[in-house]
């Protein structure tokens, strides 16, 4: 795929995204053998998926791009912005908030980093 442009990229991405679309399978039913419950909620019915335009372009219009500036730091938890002082000091280059890591600091006893593989 080097060499090719953004237009010819996203081309390609659509045409594979619509080769993998499956037509509407109709009512999703129990599993057979399963218990019937006297609560059981009726059945479900798959929402159709919307015919207009191609899938790609479906994608893109459903999120707006978001620029990010290089030097904005993301918590690989949350993938939220790391303010300055709400980051936690880890051994690696791995950028957490604090309150992120907090449940995997109270279960280790040092303080690694859950992102990097143990020693």
């Amino acid at each position: 795929m080097a060499g090719l442009s953004m237009e010819e990229l996203t081309l390609q991405v659509a045409q594979r995204l619509t080769q993998m679309e499956r037509p509407h399978l109709g009512p999703l039913r129990p599993p057979s053998g399963a218990r019937n419950f006297s609560g059981a909620a009726p059945q479900l019915q798959r929402a159709p998926l919307p015919s207009q335009g191609p899938v790609v372009a479906q994608v893109f219009q459903t999120r707006p791009p978001q620029a990010v500036a290089p030097s904005l730091k993301m918590c690989l938890v949350c993938q939220n912005q790391v303010e300055t002082g709400s980051q936690h000091d880890v051994s690696c280059s791995h950028i957490v908030h604090k309150e992120c890591i907090s449940v995997w600091l109270q279960s280790t006893k040092n303080n690694s980093c859950p992102f990097c593989p143990s020693k």
